[in-house]
């Protein structure tokens, strides 16, 4: 099937820059999924535990020793009859491709990864990246704001320790 693949349909993909960003969780998934099955055989408990059930029903086929073309061609239909658009069937899209890497077995997990990245765009990797480096700055705020709290109370701690001690070398000076 050359559907797929063809420039022509491109909208039927097309979707928003943060829905492109949400497809690095089935990406994440993915590439966990090849470094396992690169470790050990795959077992039907493996299918079991996969949350998607598109990706579940590729990684079945794998299983069940089904041709590459033979597993391109039932997704790739399923993708076209499904009825889903956009982010939905970007998704789809990057599994199929996935399934097809994890069984060719001649991609390391983190090649399949940069390949399946490619599918969300370079804008979409770099809005990705900015987030989480905003994020990490918020958090590094935080931190630092959380620290400086924390040294206030210390600093409360010592004043009040020291009046203390003033109190009662002021209370024991006329004893002595």
């Amino acid at each position: 099937m050359i559907f797929i693949y063809t420039l022509k349909n491109r909208e039927f993909f097309q979707c928003s820059v943060e829905e492109r960003v949400s497809c690095l969780d089935i990406i994440d998934t993915i590439t966990h999924l090849a470094e396992t099955l690169s470790k050990k055989p795959l077992s039907v408990e493996d299918i079991y535990n996969i949350e998607d059930d598109f990706l579940a029903r590729g990684i079945g086929l794998i299983y069940d020793e089904i041709e590459p073309d033979t597993i391109k061609e039932f997704m790739e239909i399923e993708i076209i009859t499904s009825g889903k658009r956009g982010v939905e069937a970007l998704k789809m899209l990057i599994i199929l491709k996935g399934v097809l890497a994890i069984q060719s077995k001649k991609m390391r997990p983190n090649w399949i990864r940069r390949m399946l990245e490619l599918f969300i765009g370079r804008d979409a990797f770099n809005y990705a990246y900015e987030k989480e480096h905003q994020l990490k700055a918020s958090e590094a705020l935080k931190e630092k704001r959380e620290n400086e709290l924390k040294i206030i109370q210390l600093e409360h701690a010592v004043n009040n320790r020291n009046k203390v001690i003033d109190s009662l070398g002021n209370f024991i000076a006329p004893l002595t």
